[in-house]
């Protein structure tokens, strides 16, 4: 397996640590039930949620391969050494094994991976191998954002638009102004420029932003529960105070309590309502971008590296200065740069060797 593709598949596990951290309880022994005289069934340990989360990425993200975990005898010191705590001398590979044993290991000693998880095993693995794939990523980096200043200068990124079709939009709430803005039509298209134009409305623009963010209503019901009368008022309420102002890092923490909003909503509705952060032009930050970022293809945001879906907001503000300082040294706009990382980000790498000339062949 490549490296780059290992370093792919802990990120979701990566992403557990935040939870991992906060839980002071990782399962519980069930005492076996009686079901006649001297007959009992064993019922085992329970995982937490958190642990069977752990369980199921595990093999989702295809960390699990066979190896000979049974005779690994370098995997049964460093387990058994009470005294290693952080695993930081070990590469990535060896942190992969560690993780195969424990939880194979679970399954002929019941509670082993409970075990693992209370003593800080997994969470100091996971912080190690996110510790290690910051440094690969910080040492491999070649290229720069600024080597592509003159095509991200071009970028028209006001014209970036989606269809949206009415087939795709019934909703029990909001019926009037979704009618509205389809005007008879049964497929619209909306651009950036239109979302910034109907920002004087701020109950259309909220509408027409999640149509263009979202042109099939998204997965789940994130959007429809937006869309209940009580969380729309809310937000109507809210991004009223957004429209050309100047607005905290917490202020945008606490309106990510409104029932159905995310960070990628969110910060669209900041950004095209032109709002700012310690004087920082709003950007949106969305789980493309983010991906991007963690590629580690571009040395400018290496300071971004480990940034997560569920941590990205205590980066944002790291994230939009980032993004003004880089858009200031190219002459560009900061929509031009988000719009090259969402676009460009995870699908361009750095190009090795020298071009030949086969003109002869």
């Amino acid at each position: 397996m490549r490296t780059d593709l290992k370093e792919k598949n802990w990120i979701p596990l990566i992403g557990l640590i935040p939870s991992i951290e906060k839980s002071e309880n990782f399962g519980k022994y069930s005492k076996p039930t009686k079901v006649d005289d001297n007959v009992f069934i064993y019922n085992g340990h329970t995982y937490s949620r958190i642990v069977n989360e752990f369980f199921h990425l595990v093999y989702s993200c295809g960390l699990i391969y066979d190896f000979d975990w049974m005779n690994w005898d370098l995997g049964k010191s460093i387990l058994e050494n009470k005294s290693n705590t952080t695993f930081k001398n070990y590469d990535l590979d060896t942190l992969n094994k560690l993780i195969i044993t424990i939880v194979r290991n679970d399954k002929f000693c019941d509670g082993y991976l409970i075990s693992k998880f209370s003593d800080g095993t997994i969470l100091n693995i996971l912080k190690s191998a996110e510790s290690l794939i910051k440094t690969n990523h910080q040492e491999n980096s070649n290229m720069k954002i600024i080597d592509f200043k003159n095509f991200i200068r071009e970028i028209p990124f006001r014209n970036q638009s989606f269809d949206i079709k009415k087939s795709n939009w019934e909703c029990e709430n909001q019926i009037e102004l979704i009618e509205r803005i389809f005007d008879g039509k049964n497929v619209i298209t909306l651009n950036r420029f239109d979302l910034i134009n109907s920002n004087w409305n701020i109950e259309e623009f909220i509408i027409k932003t999640l149509m263009w963010g979202y042109p099939t209503k998204g997965r789940g019901k994130n959007i429809d529960n937006l869309l209940l009368n009580n969380n729309f008022k809310t937000l109507t309420k809210q991004l009223e105070s957004y429209r050309e102002s100047e607005i905290t890092i917490e202020t945008l923490k606490q309106d990510l309590k409104i029932p159905g909003l995310g960070l990628s909503t969110l910060t669209k509705f900041a950004h095209f309502l032109n709002t700012r952060i310690d004087g920082f032009k709003t950007v949106i930050l969305d789980k493309k971008i983010i991906e991007a970022i963690n590629t580690g293809r571009f040395k400018e945001l290496n300071s971004l590296n480990g940034i997560r879906y569920d941590n990205a907001i205590g980066k944002y503000v790291d994230y939009i200065k980032l993004i003004d300082k880089i858009s200031i040294e190219i002459n560009s706009e900061p929509d031009q740069i988000e719009m090259f990382l969402y676009t460009f980000g995870r699908n361009l790498s750095e190009l090795k060797g020298e071009e030949g000339d086969y003109s002869e062949l």
